[in-house]
């Protein structure tokens, strides 16, 4: 049964919203609030908006169901999804039709060079939006908010 404040909050939803996605880039390297910043048009690599008839589900966690690795000879990344991952799982309790994309953070470091490469294989492979961070921006997040309160 869906409460009185969840309904409350879908009816402030328009679809008009979200419209304002289709000009986020796919990677920023800048700190700061995103209206701060001049956001690009469409890229010209032929980039098409998704189809707007199946429903969208946005799955935001700490870390993606993705394990990856890097061939150190060829330089080559190899992803695959994580079959156990819970969050993975979260899909099955969307109806059939639904696209689901997720967004996190990856288990393994990427270098700068290569992030715009990964970002682009995981979102056309997986539908999954790595976030990057530096070691010390993930060190603050883990010990600063994730663990805050539980007697670090």
């Amino acid at each position: 049964m869906i409460t009185q404040s969840c309904k409350d909050s879908l009816d402030m939803i328009s679809v008009n919203d979200f419209r304002v996605v289709d000009r986020i880039p796919r990677i920023m390297n800048v700190l700061g609030v995103l209206s701060e910043f001049e956001v690009g048009e469409q890229d010209d690599e032929g980039v098409t908006s998704p189809d707007v008839s199946k429903p969208r589900r946005i799955i935001v966690a700490n870390q993606l169901p993705i394990r990856g690795h890097r061939n150190e000879e060829t330089k080559d990344w190899f992803f695959e999804l994580d079959k156990e991952s819970l969050v993975l799982q979260l899909k099955d309790g969307f109806p059939a039709n639904s696209e689901v994309w997720y967004v996190g953070l990856l288990k393994v470091d990427v270098d700068k060079k290569d992030q715009d490469e990964v970002a682009r294989l995981l979102f056309y492979m997986f539908r999954c939006v790595p976030v990057f961070l530096t070691a010390d921006q993930k060190n603050k997040y883990y010990h600063g908010f994730c663990r805050f309160g539980r007697g670090i």
